[in-house]
């Protein structure tokens, strides 16, 4: 329940702001879920870190520096196919389009830096 509060309360700057552009009701979600993104308040999609397994954790923070499924797999090993999919389903759950996204997020969270890159 805390998460919900955290959340509604971090919504409020970005109605402003949004409010501010004079955005229609059509797009003033869109606008302020773009405006935390921006903001690196949440991603675009409102989901967290919390979200994910711990496989998916770890996942993402070895793509976000560029590891290849192959090589993710080599070292839990695991096959190529099963990384693929631990990547799949932290995308779906984080609404990330492709691998430059991940290292967005992944550096909007804090959980890579730039020298990691």
């Amino acid at each position: 329940m805390s998460g919900n509060v955290r959340q509604a309360s971090a919504r409020a700057p970005a109605a402003q702001t949004s409010a501010d552009f004079g955005q229609g009701s059509g797009g003033a979600r869109a606008a302020q879920e773009a405006d935390l993104a921006v903001k690196g308040l949440t991603d675009a999609a409102g989901h967290d870190l919390e979200s994910l397994s711990p496989s998916e954790r770890q996942i993402l923070v070895m793509v976000a520096k560029g590891a290849t499924s192959a090589s993710i797999g080599e070292e839990l090993h695991l096959s190529p196919k099963t990384v693929d999919t631990y990547r799949s389903r932290l995308m779906a759950k984080l609404g990330l389009g492709d691998v430059s996204a991940i290292v967005r997020w992944a550096i909007r969270h804090q959980l890579i830096g730039l020298e990691e890159l």
